[in-house]
């Protein structure tokens, strides 16, 4: 395997995780869920994670991981 073929393999590993993830958390129940979220914001608080943005925020880092997404310069910056 070429480099660029192992750096294209690691990028799409946090992709296909996430979708086996939110699979898993959408057949619990709604109920469950909640208490999965509030137990997760819990487990990251605990670990003075930061807060994890919505989906939309979120573009991949060279590295594959999410990172948040750059704001587009408004028209005051211009």
């Amino acid at each position: 395997m070429s480099g660029l073929e192992g750096r294209r393999d690691s990028r799409d590993v946090p992709s296909t995780r996430r979708a086996e993830v939110t699979a898993i958390v959408e057949r619990l129940a709604p109920g469950r869920r909640a208490a999965l979220v509030e137990a997760l914001a819990a487990f990251n608080a605990a670990g003075a994670e930061p807060p994890v943005p919505a989906a939309g925020d979120l573009e991949l880092h060279a590295l594959g991981r999410p990172v948040p997404r750059q704001a587009a310069p408004s028209e005051c910056s211009r």
